[in-house]
């Protein structure tokens, strides 16, 4: 692999300053609502105008929409309908019977959809019909668009079209972190969002990256991107044009070509700065700034090199102008939208197709697709059971519930099987511990010669299973009953692996009490062995050489008081 041309920035370049942004804005939306998003859209956009559109409003904006133009958005819109269709019913509802147990899944849209549509250099109106139209085919009750104000008018009448010809419910003259803000907190309309999808620039991609969990969102759509992979028979002119033509997106929108011809690579690069020389003032401005400074060429050695390194880059939009298209499809494996052939390019995905143009960017296609009707999906599951198929499923499920040591998981499924069966006696696993009452508590910890102390390894006492101790603080302590007993799965003695064993032989009595981790300050906070009051150390606990145990006794003096011995020894 070679770099022919290699980009001078990412696209983490810009995204601390487009994190602090954000986050203030945020902060300020979410403490003073409509009145933080009216101030943000008059110093941002120069809108002082309604935020919510009327039906009224929409038609009369829309009024002199030309006939041609309303045919052509017609179109695209069925076409993207029609394609979202087809994913919503490729996956269905079912219901299964195994073991007595009947389960199902159930396929419902969420209630509310916020679709963001992007109005900065250009009127995207296809961004509308792919968010809504998808969303609308997904049988979503409510949907929410926003868009920029367009040349201190309100959103441009041909977006505001298709947002009506695709199915919005209400449209609100927003564009930026202060719409994503205002779905999300239910601004204007009183309807929060429950997912917000659409494009946008990298303020709006951190947006919706910092509300997600509290909505859930498409794919982090930031800048938009392309690759194209091109082998000795591709085109150089139509490859350059392609490169362009997404280029022109924004000053931060990538295009890539990887290719095992340098010849075809040669001659791409010498034509892109006369195709962007030939555009439009400002696609042109944006073009250029992208090709310099995040353009890159790559020549591989193999087809095989190229299919690796385009799945690394995983691009947003992946042209494949090569002999054999049906090898790069089944090879390839990361991208947001393939076009195979010199015959499909990026703009038909982008316009009219059908698959949705809304799509993953920054590598996220390795691991997730672009937007789609399963989208606005939720896979639910249910199940029910009849008395007789509780017998098989509650014994499973007491026994792993006490082997994980959840005694409060094992009842309720004890007490089923105690009402439904009360003649019967049943396997639930080990339970509870003798009746002790809390009392002394014994702590082992090992000072490795780190300064840190570290516990690798945990033996049950009576049950022979060993665990990995894989948190610094033991979560288990917590859970105890009103006298402070646990069950024995969880009174466990450590040791260090390879360096120190301790022999568990007649002690059979051990209790944890509440009061032990939050007690014990010294190196890192750890649960340990508990020995029952009174109870002495075993002759054959005997520490390897050269390892320093700890042994910290405490006693209960009172609720807050408490009295720490340290006696220190070693092998």
């Amino acid at each position: 692999m070679k770099y022919l041309k290699k980009a001078d920035k990412t696209a983490e370049s810009n995204v601390q300053e487009a994190q602090k942004v954000v986050h203030d804005m945020l902060d300020n939306i979410n403490k003073n609502g409509e009145q933080a998003v009216r101030d943000y859209a008059e110093k941002l956009d120069n809108w002082t105008g309604d935020i919510l559109l009327s039906a009224a409003e929409i038609d009369h904006i829309t009024a002199d929409v030309p006939q041609d133009v309303k045919d052509d958005i017609d179109f695209a819109c069925q076409q993207v309908y029609t394609f979202a269709k087809a994913q919503r019913d490729s996956i269905e509802e079912f219901h299964t019977k195994n073991n007595g147990v009947e389960a199902g899944q159930r396929l419902l849209p969420v209630n509310v959809a916020g679709c963001y549509v992007p109005t900065g250099r250009y009127a995207h109106i296809a961004s509308a019909y792919m968010s809504i139209a998808t969303a609308k085919a997904a049988g979503v009750p409510c949907i929410i668009a926003c868009s920029t104000p367009y040349k201190g008018k309100s959103i441009h009448p041909y977006v505001l079209y298709a947002m009506k010809t695709a199915g919005a419910d209400h449209v609100m003259t927003l564009g930026g972190v202060q719409a994503i803000a205002s779905m999300a907190y239910g601004l204007f309309t009183g309807k929060k969002a429950d997912i917000i999808v659409g494009p946008g620039n990298k303020f709006v991609a951190e947006a919706k990256r910092t509300l997600f969990g509290e909505v859930g969102i498409d794919v982090f759509a930031g800048p938009s991107e392309v690759a194209v992979i091109a082998d000795e028979n591709a085109d150089p002119d139509v490859v350059a044009i392609d490169l362009v033509g997404q280029m022109e997106h924004g000053h931060e929108s990538p295009g890539w070509l990887f290719t095992t011809s340098q010849e075809l690579a040669e001659k791409v690069m010498d034509l892109i700065p006369d195709y962007i020389n030939k555009l439009p003032p400002t696609a042109q401005d944006a073009a250029h700034c992208a090709w310099r400074d995040y353009g890159e060429v790559i020549l591989c050695d193999s087809r095989e090199e190229v299919v690796k390194v385009s799945d690394e880059y995983a691009a947003e939009h992946l042209e494949v102008q090569c002999s054999d298209l049906d090898w790069w499809l089944e090879n390839l494996t990361c991208y947001g939208s393939l076009f195979l052939g010199e015959e499909t390019t990026v703009t038909f995905g982008d316009k009219a197709s059908g698959p949705n143009h809304i799509l993953p960017t920054k590598a996220a296609g390795r691991y997730s697709g672009g937007l789609s009707a399963h989208k606005f999906l939720k896979v639910l599951t249910w199940q029910r059971m009849d008395r007789e198929s509780t017998r098989q499923v509650a014994q499973a499920s007491s026994r792993i519930s006490r082997l994980e040591g959840m005694e409060g998981h094992a009842r309720a499924s004890d007490v089923r099987l105690s009402k439904y069966f009360p003649e019967e006696t049943f396997d639930l696993g080990r339970q509870w511990a003798a009746d002790v009452s809390a009392g002394w508590v014994i702590g082992l910890m090992g000072d490795l010669g780190t300064g840190k102390t570290q516990l690798i390894k945990g033996l049950s006492m009576g049950m022979g299973i060993e665990a990995t101790v894989s948190s610094p603080t033991f979560s288990l302590l917590q859970e105890h009953d009103e006298e402070g007993r646990l069950p024995l799965a969880h009174i466990d003695l450590y040791r260090l692996e390879s360096q120190m064993e301790i022999v568990g032989a007649g002690l059979e009595h051990f209790l944890v009490s509440p009061y032990g981790v939050t007690a014990v300050e010294w190196y890192e906070r750890w649960l340990v062995a508990k020995w029952h009051p009174g109870q002495a150390l075993p002759e054959s606990f005997q520490p390897s050489k050269g390892v320093t145990l700890r042994l910290v006794v405490l006693s209960d003096i009172g609720e807050t008081e408490r009295e720490i011995k340290y006696e220190d020894f070693s092998g």
